[in-house]
């Protein structure tokens, strides 16, 4: 598939990919980065540092690569 070329494209699924898995995974794993890890403060610290990247890649992805150039899938106003 050609959409999956698309640098935006990857940029955005590596994002979205990255925000749900540490999100599963941090949250899961909280009582043990909380205990074993330095507390509370490193927990947060962990978490949001892994949520901004993967938020940042899909805002640069989207900035840079697919806003008004990559493919597109649906078209409202040209749909039939």
């Amino acid at each position: 598939m050609n959409i999956l070329k698309d640098k935006g494209v990857k940029f955005i699924t590596f994002g979205w990919i990255g925000f749900i898995s540490e999100n599963i995974i941090i949250s899961h794993n909280r009582e043990y980065i909380i205990n074993h890890l330095g507390g509370e403060k490193t927990y947060r610290s962990i978490y949001s540092f892994f949520s901004s990247a993967a938020t940042l890649s899909i805002i640069y992805g989207y900035f840079r690569y697919s806003r008004n150039k990559g493919p597109i899938i649906w078209n409202k106003f040209n749909s039939k």
